[in-house]
C-alpha cells in the first residue's frame, strides 16, 4: 500500500521538475532569440534607409511652407514661403522665396548654401535687391546636419547623417530614422498596430528608461516609410508628447522610395515655447541630379556688408581692410570701429564699421607682438655690440 500510494508523487514531482526545466528551456530561448529578432529587424530598416538614399542620389526639392505661432490658443504671428533645396555630396543649398501674385513671380528672399568648408547667407529685401551677408565657418557637426531637418525630406526620415563623421555624442533629430536605429537603445516593438487602417511597426528611443524620448510609426507596406513620430518630454512629472510630426499623401518616386506630399509639425506651447504649427506642401521631386561646387556657393554682390563670423569681421564686400588702420593707428585700436579703404597702403576717403572683440584683441595681439620684436632685437643688437668691443683693462 506504501509503495502504490508514493509512486503518484514520485510521477508528480517528476512531471513538476520536467515542467519547470522545459520552461527554463523555453524562456532561455525566448531570450536569445529576442534580441536576435530585434537587431534583425532594425537592420532591415536600417538597410531600407539606405537604399531610400541611394535611390534618391543629389536631389532638388520645391515647396510650400506656411508657419502659424499660437500663444494661450490666439494666433501671434505665421508666414508663408516657397522653399527649394538642393542636396548633394557637395553640400546644401535653400532658397527661399516670397510667394507673388497671379501675375508677378515670385521674390528671391534669402539663400543658405554650405560646401562643407563655409556656410554663407545672403539676404534680399522685398524688391529681391541683395542686402546682406554671413559668413561662418562650417566646421560644427551640426551646421549641415540641423539644416535640412525642418524640410520634408528631413521631416521623413530620409536624412543623410553618415555624410558627416563628427555626429558622435550629438542628439540625432527627432525624426532621424536612419541614425536611431543604429542606437543600440533603440527598440522595435513586436506587436504591429493600425494607423489610420495601415498597418505600422513601432519604434521607440532609447530603450530601457521609463518613458521613450522618441516614438516612430513605420509603415509596413511602404518599405517603413515613416508615417508619424513623437517627442516625449517630462513636463512637472508627466510624460507628454511635445512635437508631432505627421506625412501623408505618399507617392513611390522611385522602387521602395515613398515621399509624403505634405509634412505637418505640431509643438505644443511649453517651456517658454509658443506653439508652432508648420505644414509643408511638396511642388516637385528631382532625383538623381547633377551639380557643380559653384551651386554650394552663393557669391556675394559688391557693396553689400558682411558679418563675417569666422575672423570675427564686419566689412563691405568690394574693399579691404587697411593695413594703416590695423597696425600704425592707435586710435583705430582704441576705438571700437576698424577702417576700410578701397585698396592696401592707400589714402582714399575711410568709411568706418563696427569691430567684433575678437578683432581687438587680434589687432592688439599684433601691436603687442611687434613691441616684443622691437624689443628682442634691440637687446641682440646690444649684446653683439658688446661682444665686438674689445674689454679695457
Amino acid at each position: 500500500m506504501s509503495t502504490s500510494s508514493e509512486e503518484p508523487k514520485h510521477l508528480d514531482s517528476l512531471c513538476f521538475r520536467r515542467f519547470v526545466m522545459a520552461a527554463w528551456v523555453v524562456a532561455i530561448v525566448c531570450a536569445c532569440a529576442c534580441p536576435g529578432a530585434n537587431a534583425l529587424a532594425l537592420q532591415d530598416i536600417e538597410k531600407a534607409y539606405d537604399t531610400k538614399l541611394e535611390a534618391l542620389g543629389e536631389y532638388r526639392i520645391q515647396y510650400v511652407l506656411s508657419v502659424e505661432y499660437t500663444e494661450s490658443g490666439a494666433v501671434t504671428s505665421g508666414h508663408t514661403r516657397i522653399e527649394r533645396v538642393l542636396s548633394g555630396e557637395g553640400g546644401y543649398r535653400i532658397e527661399q522665396l516670397i510667394p507673388g501674385d497671379a501675375l508677378a513671380p515670385a521674390i528671391l528672399q534669402r539663400v543658405q548654401t554650405d560646401n562643407g568648408q563655409q556656410c554663407r547667407t545672403l539676404a534680399f529685401t522685398n524688391n529681391g535687391i541683395p542686402e546682406s551677408g554671413i559668413l561662418q565657418s562650417a566646421s560644427e557637426a551640426v551646421a549641415f546636419y540641423d539644416a535640412l531637418t525642418y524640410t520634408p525630406l528631413g521631416l521623413a526620415g530620409l536624412h543623410d547623417s553618415a555624410r558627416r563623421d563628427d555626429l558622435e555624442g550629438y542628439l540625432p533629430f527627432m525624426s532621424d530614422v536612419r541614425a536611431l536605429v543604429k542606437d543600440p537603445r533603440a527598440v522595435l516593438l513586436e506587436d504591429p498596430i493600425l494607423l489610420d487602417g495601415e498597418e505600422v511597426q513601432i519604434l521607440e528611443w532609447p530603450a530601457g528608461e521609463p518613458h521613450p524620448r522618441f516614438r516612430f510609426w513605420l509603415s509596413k507596406t511602404r518599405n517603413f516609410a515613416l508615417l508619424k513620430c513623437v517627442c516625449f518630454l517630462d513636463e512637472q512629472g508627466e510624460h507628454v508628447p511635445w512635437i508631432e510630426t505627421r506625412n501623408t499623401g505618399f507617392e513611390e518616386v522611385a522602387p521602395g522610395l515613398f515621399l509624403p506630399r505634405t509634412s505637418e509639425f505640431h509643438r505644443r506651447e511649453m517651456r517658454g515655447l509658443s506653439a508652432q504649427v508648420m505644414t509643408m506642401e511638396s511642388v516637385a521631386y528631382e532625383l538623381k541630379v547633377r551639380t557643380s561646387p559653384d551651386d554650394f556657393r552663393v557669391a556675394f554682390p559688391e557693396g553689400i556688408g558682411v558679418d563675417n563670423r569666422a575672423l570675427g569681421l564686419r566689412y563691405t564686400q568690394g574693399q579691404y581692410l587697411s593695413l594703416n588702420s590695423l597696425i600704425f593707428t592707435l586710435e583705430g585700436l582704441s576705438n571700437d570701429t576698424i577702417s576700410y579703404v578701397s585698396g592696401f597702403f592707400t589714402n582714399a576717403p575711410q568709411t568706418s564699421t563696427r569691430r567684433t572683440p575678437a578683432v581687438t584683441a587680434m589687432l592688439a595681439g599684433m601691436v603687442l607682438f611687434i613691441f616684443l620684436l622691437f624689443v628682442l632685437l634691440m637687446v641682440v643688437k646690444s649684446k653683439r655690440r658688446a661682444r665686438s668691443t674689445p674689454e679695457n683693462h
